[in-house]
């Protein structure tokens, strides 16, 4: 089995003055760190699903590095909107891996694939390099793998209407190459939309994981901040290709978490 920590839209901040929607993200990501480690959580490795700054930075993603240190495995990070994906390739960190292009990370049975969906100046998500992700869905499907994707926009209308604007664009084409290889795709997860959802697509899973700072009410017409605590999703990869996860969240609200916020910008 494979144990795989997935966080996501960390929006960590470069100015630690600094606070989004009330909240300083720093403070509550470092509590999801602490919350692992005191569950006793061992994975084999962390997945980052994009929106790690707010105000991006060299020091904002170092600081991403350095904060994950407690955990002792590797990440692997995935740019998302709020991203600047160029200065991914300007990072080195021993026990975190920026990836500013689609990678595939091999683990025994199972491929994981870190599809990237972040364009420039783009809110919404494009997958980058279609013909690379069916030659790498074929090539596991001809070795008898296994592959979850993982992935920042959502590919799934959630029902939210403000939210589903800035949707995967590609979500049509992703539906057709998903139920091409459902034998092969067992999961697909992705962050974005800061709120737990599960769906599916040919029977495969598709579910999005809590942001590690605030929440956005479900099934909402307009932007509202939720009264629900940060989060992160465990997820399990069994070697007969099934997969369990669950969702964790911290015991409180983050401190100064602004419920009547109007919003903060592009999503």
């Amino acid at each position: 089995m494979l144990k795989i920590l997935h966080l996501t839209d960390t929006h960590l901040l470069n100015n630690t003055q600094h606070r989004l929607c009330g909240v300083d993200t720093n403070a509550t990501f470092a509590a999801v760190v602490d919350h692992v480690v005191s569950k006793g959580i061992q994975a084999d490795l962390a997945v980052v699903t994009g929106d790690i700054a707010q105000q991006p930075s060299k020091a904002t993603y170092a600081r991403l590095a350095q904060m994950l240190q407690p955990l002792a495995m590797q990440a692997h990070c995935l740019a998302g909107n709020h991203d600047e994906v160029s200065q991914f390739k300007q990072l080195n960190a021993a026990n975190c891996k920026f990836y500013a292009t689609n990678r595939l990370v091999k683990q025994g049975k199972w491929w994981l694939v870190m599809l990237n969906t972040s364009k420039a100046q783009c809110v919404e998500g494009y997958i980058q390099n279609k013909p690379w992700l069916r030659a790498t869905l074929a090539e596991a499907k001809k070795q008898g793998k296994y592959v979850a994707i993982w992935m920042h926009h959502h590919p799934l209308p959630i029902g939210s209407a403000w939210m589903d604007r800035y949707i995967l664009r590609d979500g049509n084409w992703f539906t057709n190459t998903i139920t091409q290889f459902n034998k092969v795709v067992k999961a697909v997860l992705h962050g974005h939309v800061h709120q737990d959802f599960a769906g599916d697509i040919a029977d495969v899973p598709v579910w999005a994981t809590p942001s590690t700072c605030f929440q956005f009410v479900p099934r909402q017409a307009h932007y509202q901040i939720d009264a629900t605590a940060p989060g992160y999703r465990v997820v399990e990869l069994h070697n007969d290709g099934s997969v369990h996860c669950q969702v964790q969240r911290l015991d409180a609200l983050p401190q100064g978490l602004e419920l009547d916020n109007q919003g903060y910008g592009d999503h």
